[in-house]
Order: structure tokens, then sequence, then C-alpha cells
């Protein structure tokens, strides 16, 4: 059993300095105060000091930062913990709780500002004198806290609804499981024989593997019969293909054969590669060829659109978006009294005769006129308005006039007095002036007054409408003239893409034949007709024949038939080029290539190599044969023992299955009674809970099979999670040691949850000694549910402590 009773915040999230919170111990808790004024970072700290984590938190900013891209960018490494005007101060919670009615402070630090680590943890035992601090603190409080089921089983908030909008059915499962027996026995043999059967597997692949492909040794067995059908023994030309050729093959052994044969072969691949080069220089010159044919008819019929596009620097692309982001960031501007002067001498570099310098500086002199002529008539009637100590006196002196008239009458009865003065000015005709002539001059200065002022104001609003009308004209020419500059500039680009959609072709291929050779195909010799025509005639006069690139075709096919391989016309041939060149760097040079002699070198050497193979391909298929028989029957033995491992465990998941879906089928009307209770939508048919056999995958529907995730609305499923939040905590009051729960702020179902239902629920649960909560935080920012919680926990004399907006302002933690 536990309570808290106290938490002290420093740098944490929402508190920058030292924050005390004293919740005395009292069973029910009321967090109120508006949004972001440190509700649900009190809560985050009490989680954080007791678990070393805010689980909301930690789960969002995984999935924000899912990629290590993001998690390098430091924007999204600040402020997690600490407050953002701290953030090179550390973190410190410290949490006073009460467990077994013997009190203790937890308290938490960390330097930096991440959820990746716990942080420091530190706890001490309150003696009759002082705290000692615990030895194995994390060990300690793991015994009452469960840090890494806290978040599931002690908060409910709003993140939890999202989430669960989110699973998926197998995670559902997972979600539902708590509210059944424990199988963990039976999951362990099924999870041992799970593992068992994927070792087998493990074992079976790793031996197939070391069996010898069937193609393989058919393979052999095929060049066997080529052996033993093939004819004796050419003898080896002595004339050399290349320098370092050995012709006396006849006393080389098998390894020196095949290196030579591997140069032979090397000097049919560089007779490929000389073959194909020229195919390529041919074909570049055939493209060439292509593109100067494009230019010419491009050219003729498109010369005069083609100069100009050139004068405009239209091939440049630049130019066309210099230009719409130009118009782009004219349609952008808003022109008010606010930022005309800003925008002033950009209107003027239009050159209209609308908005020109000498309009903008005679028209801006006679508006700041006007300006500084209302701020000096605004000053004059504030002046005359406010703060005037002789009108204030003068008032002071009229609104006293009775008694003034008093103290005259009086000095009369008396006639002690000679003559009657006035005790203001001092004046003899005091004692002689008519009653109503006594403060008249007062009277006569305040209309005069008056009347100043209402003809200053008058003044003004005449000041003020000429400012307008004047900043009215300045506005209306400015617009007028950047209206003009927008359509110059919609012309302007209309023909620039015109322009640009005539001459594509030219530009495109001029493009790559400066790509090809920059010196040579310049913009000049590319914009006469004479001069492409003279390099037209010059690659004709070196293009290869019809009759030539058939010949260089057909002796490709000869050579790739002496060296035993099949030329694949459709390759590309850069590709194939790039596969001859690698083949002979390590081969010879100096080559003296005759195709006869080659072909008849390579059949030579072939029958010497043969004859000597074929003995070895004989005991080499047999042990080949006998090594796959012995794999074979290890296999047969593993998929034996591996379907009876299977078949077990067919049949222990088969019957837990079964068990828990008998066992699922009794949540749903359990969380559905809760949910009654709590709901106001009445209508809203029994929740049922469903899988098939040999299934991971839980459903929750109601009773027609339909998912409750569809059905119900944000609201309605935020009361379904309370259900469950509130299930959990009754499931759990006597196995869990800890029974302190948080609410945080439920404002957002207000409307789908029966509230007089609610709080009669956590009555009767703080009221009771054996029920479900030991102590409870609700925080809200609503005032009138705070009210209402009061009002029925008063009812029923249920202690509790109010924690309000004064307390998240005002407070500064004191020693």
């Amino acid at each position: 059993m536990g309570v808290l009773k106290k938490v002290v915040v420093e740098n944490f999230r929402g508190f920058g300095e030292k924050r005390e919170f004293d919740f005395e111990g009292k069973p029910l808790i009321l967090l109120n105060a508006p949004n972001g004024k440190g509700k649900t970072s009190l809560l985050d700290a009490i989680e954080w000091c007791l678990t070393g984590d805010i689980r909301r938190l930690h789960e969002t900013y995984n999935k924000r930062n899912s990629t290590t891209e993001e998690q390098k960018r430091s924007i999204n490494n600040n402020a997690i913990l600490k407050n953002k005007e701290y953030l090179n101060e550390r973190v410190r919670v410290e949490v006073e709780i009460a467990f077994d009615e013997k009190d203790y402070s937890i308290i938490r630090t960390q330097e930096e500002d991440t959820l990746k680590n716990r942080g420091d943890l530190c706890m001490l035992k309150h003696t009759y004198e002082n705290r000692e601090e615990l030895e194995n603190s994390e060990e300690f409080l793991s015994q009452f806290v469960d840090y890494k089921n806290f978040y599931k089983y002690h908060i409910c908030d709003m993140q939890k609804t999202y989430n669960f909008l989110c699973i998926g059915r197998r995670e559902m499962m997972e979600e539902f499981s708590e509210f059944t027996a424990d199988y963990s026995e039976a999951e362990n043999i099924i999870k041992n024989l799970e593992l068992y059967c994927a070792d087998i597997k493990k074992k079976i692949k790793f031996q197939d593997n070391q069996k010898i492909e069937e193609s393989e040794i058919t393979k052999l067995e095929e060049k066997r019969r080529e052996y033993e059908q093939s004819a004796q023994i050419i003898p080896y030309k002595k004339i050399k293909l290349y320098p370092l050729e050995n012709t006396e093959i006849n006393t080389m052994e098998k390894e020196e054969l095949n290196r030579q044969l591997k140069d032979l072969i090397c000097c049919g691949y560089n007779r490929i590669l000389e073959l194909l080069k020229r195919k390529v220089k041919n074909n570049k010159l055939e493209s060439i060829k292509t593109r100067l044919d494009d230019l010419k008819d491009e050219l003729s019929s498109h010369e005069k659109d083609i100069r100009k596009a050139i004068e405009l620097g239209i091939n440049s692309r630049s130019v066309c978006e210099k230009a719409e982001l130009e118009l782009s960031e004219l349609n952008d501007i808003r022109l008010s009294e606010n930022n005309l002067e800003a925008f002033s001498q950009k209107i003027i570099g239009f050159k209209n005769e609308c908005f020109t310098q000498n309009y903008w500086e005679q028209n801006k002199k006679q508006l700041n006129d006007k300006k500084q002529r209302l701020a000096n008539l605004d000053a004059d009637i504030n002046m005359l308005t406010k703060g005037n100590k002789v009108i204030d006196i003068l008032t002071t002196i009229v609104a006293g006039k009775d008694s003034l008239i008093l103290y005259r009458d009086k000095l009369r009865q008396e006639k002690s007095v000679e003559p009657i003065v006035c005790p203001i000015c001092g004046s003899e005709q005091f004692g002689y002036l008519d009653n109503d002539e006594i403060t008249e001059e007062a009277k006569k200065y305040q209309a005069e007054h008056k009347q100043l002022i209402e003809n200053r104001k008058q003044e003004r609003l005449k000041v003020e409408k000429e400012k307008e009308d004047m900043l009215n004209e300045i506005l209306s020419h400015a617009k007028k003239a950047l209206n003009e500059e927008i359509k110059r500039m919609e012309e302007y680009i209309n023909e620039l893409r015109t322009l640009s959609e005539l001459t594509k072709v030219y530009f495109s291929n001029f493009e790559k034949l400066q790509n090809i050779d920059r010196n040579r195909y310049t913009q000049e010799r590319m914009l006469s007709i004479q001069e492409i025509e003279k390099e037209i005639e010059e690659k004709n006069g070196v293009l290869l024949s019809k009759e030539e690139l058939t010949v260089i075709e057909e002796e490709l096919k000869r050579v790739f038939d002496i060296i035993n391989e099949v030329y694949d016309e459709n390759q590309a041939i850069d590709m194939l080029i790039r596969s001859m060149e690698l083949k002979v760097q390590e081969g010879p040079k100096e080559i003296q290539y005759e195709e006869q002699l080659l072909r008849d070198k390579i059949i030579s050497i072939r029958t010497y190599i043969n004859n000597i193979e074929f003995q070895e391909l004989n005991k080499n298929i047999k042990d080949m044969n006998k090594r796959n028989e012995e794999i074979e029957s290890k296999i047969k033995e593993l998929n034996m023992l591996f379907s009876k491992a299977n078949g077990y465990k067919r049949k222990v998941n088969t019957k837990l299955e079964a068990i828990r879906k008998k066992e699922y089928a009794l949540v749903g009307p359990y969380l559905y009674k809760i949910f009654r209770k709590l709901s106001r939508d009445v209508s809203i048919s029994d929740f049922e809970l469903s899988s098939r056999i040999g299934s991971k995958n839980l459903a929750l529907t109601n009773k027609e099979g339909q998912s409750i995730l569809n059905i119900l609305s944000d609201g309605q499923l935020s009361v379904f999670m309370l259900s469950y939040f509130l299930g959990n905590a009754m499931r759990l009051k006597n196995k869990n040691q800890f029974r302190i729960y948080f609410i945080d702020d439920i404002t957002s179902c207000m409307d789908d949850i029966n509230m007089l239902a609610f709080l009669d629920f956590m009555k009767y649960q703080l009221s009771n000694t054996k029920g479900t909560f030991q102590q409870i935080f609700f925080a809200t920012c609503d005032s009138r549910i705070q009210d209402l919680i009061c009002w029925k926990m008063d009812g029923c004399g249920i202690p509790y402590k109010k924690i309000g907006i004064e307390d998240f302002e005002c407070q500064i933690y004191t020693n």
C-alpha cells in the first residue's frame, strides 16, 4: 500500500525553477488549471521519478524519429525532459511517498536531455532523526513499482485512445492477454518446440546445402560422355600468336595447359574487343550525323526563332526559371499602408508613369506632413482633455459654488468682517455680487475650453480624411503599376515558352553535340547550314557501309564460337566492351592475330586437357553420388523428428487457443458492464473478443460482428479505454501493492461519459477500505468537473486536495 505525499520538481518540462506540490497524503488529488499550465508535466514528473521513463513521450518520439537521419537532427533532441529555458541545467524530481506506513523520498536526476536512459536514482528512508539512503534503490523500488508496465496499468490519458485506434489484430491479443489466466508454462512448451523445430530446419537446410547439385553431377556426366566420344589428340602448331606462348605443350602439366588455354582465349577476347570498338565508333558517328541532320532541318524551319531564343537566353533554363520566380514574387505582393514604403523602390523600378520617383517623393512628403499634423492634433487634444490643472480647479470651484455662498452668508451674519473678500482670489467684490454671478467666469472659461477641444477634433477628422484619400490614391497608382508589370511579365513568359517549344528539338540536339565536342560544335558553326552540311559530308565519308558492318558481325560470331562462348547480339554493346576489357587485362600482349591459327591451337590444347580429365571425372562422379546418399539419409531422419515435434506443438497450441477463446469470450461482457455504467449511449450492443483457432489475431466486435473501432466515436472510444483502464485496476487490486492511479484530462469525452456514474464509482472505490484505489490523481481543465467531484466527495466525507492554477503559476520552492 502507498500514497504520494509531496513532489518537488526542478527544470522538468513545463517547470523551470524549483516547485513544490504538497498532496498531504489525501486519497484524491484534483489538478485543475487551463491547458498548458503544467498538469500533465506534473504527472509526467511523477511517472519519470518512479520509472525513469515517460512512456507516452518515448513511444511517440520513437515513431517521429524512426530513421537514423531524423535522430541526428539536433532540433528533435531538445526539450524532451528539460525545460526549454534551462537546457544546460540538470533535471531533478523528488517524490515523497509512504510504503507500508513508512515514509520514503525517491530522487531521480539526469544531466542529459533524453529518455534513452533512466537517469540516476537515489532512495531515502525517513527515520525519526534524519533520512537514510538505501543501498539498492532500484531493487527496493521495483518491489512496489513495475516500471515496465506503469504507464499501461496506472495512467489513463487521451494518448492511449489514439494508440488503440492504430493497433492491429495481433497487437490486440497482447492488449487483452492480461485478462486471461497464466499459461506461461504451456507457452514456454510451444516456444521450446518452435525453437526445436527451427533448429531442425536449420540442420536440414545445412545438410541440404552440403549436397552437390544434380545439375552439377549431370554436367560432369555429359562431359564424361563427350570425352568418351572425342577423337585422338590433335598436334599443336608451332607458329606463335604472342611472344611468351609455349608451343611444346606435350610436356606440360594439366595446370599449365589450362593457363595457356586461358591465354589463347584472351587472344580471342582481344579480337572481339577490337571489333566491338569499331562498331561503337561507327555508332557514335551515325548518332552525330543524325543529330546534324536534325539540326539542319530545324534551322531551315525555325532559324529566326532559334536566333531570337539565343538572344533572349532561352537555351539557358535559368532565364525562364528566373522570370517565373519574379512573376511569382510579384503575384505574392499585397500592397497596403504598412508595406507601401518597403515596396516603393521595387515599383519605381518598373519605370511605369503611374508611379515614378518624383511622384512618390512628392506624395510621400505630403502624406508624412498629414501624419505629422495628425500626431500634433492628437497631442493637443490629449493635452486639452487630460491633465489640465486649470480646468480641474475651475471644475472644483463651480462644483463648490453653494459652499462659497454659504461661507459669504455666514460672514454677513457675523458682521464682524469688513469688507468680505473672496477666499479664493481675495476680491472685495465677492461681498456684493449676486449669487448667479459667482463662478460665472469659471463657467465661461470651461465652455470656451470645451469648444476649443471640439474644434481640434473636427480639424483632426478633416486631416484624417485627407490622409486616407491621399493614401488610397497612392496605393491605386502603385497597384496599377504592379498589375501592369505582372501583365508584362506574363506576356514575356508566354513568349519565352512559345520560343522554347519551337526550338527545343534544336537545342536538345545542339546540347548533345556540345557534350561530344564543345570546341568543334560551337554555337556559331551550328547556326550555319553550310557548316552543318560540311560536317554531315565529312561523317558520310568515314561511316562504315552495311556490307562492312555485316563482315564485322560475322567475324564476331566466329570468334565467339572459337572460344566456345555464345554471342548475344541483343546485349548492350557498352556492357560487352567492359566485360572484354576486364578479361584481357591479364592476358598476353603484342598479339599477331590469325583466326584459323587461333581456332587450331584451342582445339589442340583442349584434346590434351580432356585426356587427363577423363580419369578424374569418373572418380569425382562416384564420390559425389555417395556423399549425396549419406546426406539424404540424415535429412530423412531430421524430417521425421521435425514432423513429431511440430505435431506436438500443434496439439498444445490448439488446446491453448481453445481455452483462451473461451476466456476471451468472457472479457468482452466484463468490459461492457463497466462501459455501460460509464457511457451515456445505451444503444451500443455488447462487446465480444474473438479469434479463429490457429490464428494469433484478436478482433473486438459487437454482437453483429462489426468492428468496435469502426463503430465507436472518438469520445465513446475514450470511454471504452477508461473502462479498460478501470477493469485492469479492479483485476489487479489484490495483486498490486502500488494502487495509485492517474487520470489525465478526460474532458474530450465529456459528452459521452456518464459523469455521475463515474464519480459514484470513484466515490465507492475511495471510501471502501478494500476498494481499487489507494490514491487517485484526477487532472482536468474544466472547473465544473472539479466542482462536481468535490460535491460528490464532500457528500460522503472523502478528503481531497485541490491543486489549482495559482499553485502551478505562483508557487516557488523554498527550503
